[in-house]
């Protein structure tokens, strides 16, 4: 009896054991997997270890929605008069925000001044871009919509390679379809799993919205939106917006920028909220609709990096779903011991007011038999003096 008592708590150690280190790798997994995802923390980064509160919010347009740099300065006018009114504290940088914003890729021909060439994918990019994708940089600098020129551009570290050979080539010349640009900086080629998956076998370039007015007047003989759209019409859309602001409440940083735009470019456009989007409790409730990932349900293009993100989640979200039952194990286990403790204490309890009940009733007989005894010594004295 005593031997299949301990094999029954040795089964249930194991189990409980082997569950708590399953959950361990579980969550190790999906908290590496999650970080990996660099642009969905922006808001931690603009934080800085500050006390305030700051929420991250990605709009993702349709090729036709026609957001555009004007409906940019238009928003952040919106946005911020929203900071000034609702916000009432004294911090000013809860009154802050920062944003970006990009457009397709497009596939354009790059050359060294060597002659070598290959063809690449160029994304226009705006407003504080490589905050929000802050690719380790391996030569150079990024390039701001505020740099005084805008005949910059950012490759990859592909495409340095492919053009000159080597990824220290910040400054050197570089022809887009011919035309005459610099490299302002170098990036790393991306390193995770999914962004690998989600990019495409093209090396990447960036350049400012201004540098692709530069390009298209080069190349159509003039000037202006329609020329550039002509030009390059992937390079003049825009279908990517982000933003960091603050968040003094839960869902205000999200729902500013859905009320500006949901309704405005209803069917063209999708609103994420990066800030708890890996959260391992959302994406574990996420498991019953799984299957909605598979379904394209509107018109909207997203970015690589925002595949990779969803491509991230899906996997987050198996992960965290396997991992509650694996959580649940030891919670039962400790809930089953503490039912078990608290009913043995009871017992052990039960036992020593019992024994603690005989004990007292045992002294009160003994101190009334002695009481008794005595008085009956007093009455044989009293009647021995009587006679």
């Amino acid at each position: 009896m005593r031997f299949r008592f301990k094999i029954r708590y040795a089964v249930l150690a194991a189990v409980n054991a082997a569950a708590i280190i399953g959950t361990g790798i579980l969550t190790a997994a999906g908290s590496s997997m999650a970080k990996s995802q660099q642009y969905n923390y922006a808001f931690d980064r603009w934080k800085n270890g500050g006390k305030g509160s700051f929420g991250q919010v990605s709009c993702f347009f349709s090729d036709d929605a026609g957001f555009s740099e004007d409906s940019v300065k238009m928003l952040r006018s919106q946005i911020k008069t929203d900071l000034e009114n609702n916000i009432s504290s004294k911090d000013p940088a809860m009154k802050n925000f920062i944003d970006a914003y990009s457009s397709p890729p497009q596939n354009v021909l790059f050359k060294g001044i060597s002659g070598r060439r290959t063809e690449s994918e160029l994304t226009a990019v705006g407003g504080n871009f490589f905050y929000f994708h802050n690719f380790m940089l391996l030569d150079g600098s990024y390039i701001y919509e505020s740099d005084t020129m805008q005949d910059g551009v950012v490759v990859d570290e592909s495409l340095a390679w492919e053009i000159y050979g080597s990824d220290d080539v910040a400054g050197m010349d570089i022809y887009i379809d011919g035309v005459k640009f610099y490299i302002a900086g170098v990036v790393q080629d991306p390193q995770t799993k999914a962004e690998k998956k989600c990019r495409g076998k093209l090396p990447c370039a960036y350049i400012t919205y201004e540098g692709v007015k530069l390009l298209s007047d080069y190349q159509s003989g003039g000037t202006g939106y329609d020329m550039m759209m002509s030009a390059y019409p992937e390079l003049g859309k825009i279908n990517s917006y982000e933003a960091v602001l603050p968040d003094p409440v839960k869902n205000f940083a999200y729902n500013t920028i859905k009320n500006k735009l949901a309704e405005q470019y209803k069917g063209n456009i999708d609103i994420v909220d990066n800030t708890k989007r890996f959260s391992p409790s959302k994406r574990a409730k996420a498991h019953k609709k799984l299957a909605e990932y598979a379904i394209i349900k509107d018109k909207v293009r997203y970015p690589y990096w925002e595949n990779a993100s969803r491509y991230t989640e899906f996997r987050l979200t198996n992960i965290y779903w396997v991992r509650r039952p694996l959580f649940l194990i030891p919670c039962i286990t400790l809930i089953w011991l503490v039912v078990i403790g608290y009913k043995a204490l009871k017992a052990w309890a039960l036992k020593k007011w019992e024994m603690l009940t005989i004990i007292v009733d045992r002294k009160r007989i003994e101190i009334h038999e002695k009481k008794k005894e005595k008085r009956e010594r007093k009455e044989a004295l009293r009647l021995q003096k009587k006679v």
